[in-house]
């Protein structure tokens, strides 16, 4: 049998504000309704109005607003909020004031109650910390695209070593800047490392082993550094020795905008120069200035000239290893040899040689060349006069040795061994033996001009 009963229910209902001002305790399952706002709530029996939630009612699009969803903590592995079918997969709290994601039952995100983010990373010690196996290719840590998707950058981190690598789409590297665990910061492109600086601090350009302080080693080519001054400005290095710590220690190269190359010193409040290549070529070293007086200096021309300011003294010195004096020129213009000096091809032992040589002893060699002609090898002239003359035949002459009037001379035969005494002497001596020995006469034999002679 069935039985249908037909009736009207109706709630408790009321104000908002009355409801709050009277503030009842409703029966388990009893509703109260707000007439002026459309909202109800269900007792429990036990709890008064203000301490009971609303129950959600649908909007006109049929959507039920909900001011505050609470749900249990949850787990990595079965997460408060999930999905059908994929229940270790969803939203949880690891703990008060956290919030985590996590899928296929382990924590990805995590964000504790402080605002730091981990990623892969549960115990966050950073305001964002990344953590898993990434390489500097497929699977970098964080890979940023451009809007067309076809220019990218992504950061690694492999076993410690810290990559920013830019290229492509295709995780190709066009530049990879590498910062190792063990401190050494490099720079690659395509073609290799381009500049790298090792756990000392030495830089390298061009190679991952640098040597020294600065190591330019290109794979190809010649290497080349550049240091480029403004427009109208000068270009310098300064070099420090002994940290610099007083005005010895510190020098400084130099190219002008005259084109002059100069190595400086500092003076104490200004840099000055120790050598100056000009833009001829020209090197001044010291402190030279052509054709100043009380200036000590000298310039190697590039015309092959060597041109010295000496204000007295020495001009240039050479010293041997024994820190001996071996040539020394004054300022006077006289110069001083301790050894031999040669000029010309002077050989003691080869034929074919022509030159003189002037031993320490005081000796004076004149040698020619075997078979060449007749010549005067050496003479002693007057103004532009010659006074004596030795050939290379062997013969020599003294004053004006030929057969003319009013000659007066000496001539020496080579081989034939001929003496010829020329003189304008007719009736006196022309020719005298003298006795030095201190007895007898003192001269043995006098010939005369006129070919008479006298004996003693």
């Amino acid at each position: 049998m069935t039985i249908e009963l037909t009736a009207l229910q109706q709630q408790r209902r009321d104000t908002a504000a009355n409801w709050t001002s009277a503030n009842p305790t409703l029966l388990t399952g009893e509703i109260g309704y707000e007439t002026d706002t459309g909202k109800f709530k269900i007792g429990d029996g036990s709890t008064v109005w203000t301490g009971l939630g609303y129950l959600p009612i649908p909007d006109s699009s049929g959507l039920i607003p909900i001011s505050q969803l609470l749900l249990p903590l949850g787990s990595a592995s079965a997460p408060s909020l999930t999905f059908t079918g994929d229940a270790n997969t969803g939203v949880y709290s690891p703990g008060a004031d956290q919030l985590a994601i996590t899928t296929a039952g382990t924590p990805r995100v995590v964000v504790d109650s402080s605002g730091k983010v981990g990623i892969g990373e549960t115990d966050v010690d950073a305001l964002l910390v990344i953590k898993g196996d990434s390489n500097a290719t497929t699977n970098p840590s964080i890979r940023l695209k451009d809007g067309a998707d076809t220019r990218e950058a992504w950061i690694s981190n492999a076993s410690g070593d810290l990559s920013l690598n830019v290229g492509g789409n295709d995780n190709v590297s066009h530049g990879t800047l590498k910062l190792f665990d063990s401190g050494v910061l490099d720079y690659s492109q395509a073609a290799g490392s381009a500049l790298r600086i090792d756990s000392s601090g030495r830089v390298g350009v061009g190679t991952t082993s640098p040597s020294v302080n600065l190591d330019i080693s290109p794979a190809s080519g010649a290497a080349e550094l550049k240091i480029a001054g403004a427009e109208g400005a000068e270009a310098s290095i300064r070099l420090f020795a002994d940290q610099g710590d007083d005005a010895a220690d510190i020098k400084r190269l130099l190219t002008d905008t005259s084109g002059n190359f100069k190595i400086q010193h500092y003076a104490g409040s200004a840099f000055v120069d120790s050598m100056v290549i000009d833009s001829s070529g020209d090197v001044k070293i010291a402190d030279y200035q052509s054709g100043t007086a009380g200036k000590n200096g000298f310039e190697l021309r590039a015309s092959g000239e060597l041109v010295q300011n000496r204000n007295g003294g020495d001009a240039y010195t050479l010293y041997n290893n024994s820190s001996a004096k071996t040539i020394t020129f004054q300022a006077s213009g006289s110069a001083t040899f301790a050894g031999t000096v040669i000029v010309g091809e002077y050989s003691s032992s080869a034929t074919n040689a022509s030159g003189a040589r002037i031993t320490a002893s005081g000796q004076l060699n004149l040698q020619r060349q075997a078979g060449a002609s007749a010549d005067n090898r050496f003479q002693i002239l007057d103004g532009l006069t010659v006074k004596a003359s030795i050939t290379n035949a062997g013969s020599a002459t003294f004053g004006q040795a030929s057969n003319s009037t009013n000659n007066n001379g000496v001539a020496v035969g080579g081989n034939n061994g001929t003496l010829n005494i020329y003189t304008t002497r007719y009736s006196v001596d022309a020719f005298q033996l003298i006795n030095t020995s201190g007895s007898g006469t003192n001269v043995a034999v006098r010939f005369d001009g006129d070919g008479s002679a006298t004996f003693a």
